[in-house]
């Protein structure tokens, strides 16, 4: 399923950047999540990077700004206060993919080939094991 492997490709860019996201002042966490904009909730998914205070961008050092997207994808900096425990984090960040990988795959049933159309970036191609024979039939896993 393509949509699967965007998912997959949004994963690897943020487990990429993770590590020199959490370097940054004032980055306290990275996950998966829909952007905010206007405090309104939108519909693109994004590497949500979680702030203790967010601060205006004239107050922090241009080394410590979150760029605006990671290799094509969309990034939102949000404010969390304090910390929250890792478990409860990584359930949230499990919880949303399960449910986005439900939701795409129930669209593109409905919609086939046309929610393709839709998607706001191209899918980046990723290798595969090269001892996976062609003929047999791929899996679906949604273990995140």
């Amino acid at each position: 399923m393509k949509f699967q492997h965007i998912i997959e490709n949004i994963q690897a860019v943020k487990k990429q950047h993770e590590e020199g996201l959490l370097q940054l002042a004032n980055v306290v966490g990275v996950g998966l999540g829909f952007k905010e904009v206007g405090g309104q909730t939108t519909d693109q998914i994004a590497i949500i990077a979680n702030v203790s205070r967010k601060l205006p961008l004239d107050q922090l050092d241009p080394r410590d700004v979150v760029p605006p997207q990671l290799e094509g994808v969309p990034t939102d900096v949000q404010e969390v206060g304090s910390l929250k425990p890792l478990e409860q984090a990584a359930a949230k960040e499990a919880s949303f993919l399960q449910n986005l990988m439900d939701d795409v795959k129930e669209l593109s049933q409905k919609w086939g080939s046309t929610l393709e159309s839709y998607w706001p970036w191209p899918a980046k191609q990723t290798p595969t094991s090269p001892a996976e024979p062609s003929s047999k039939p791929k899996e679906e896993h949604y273990d995140n």
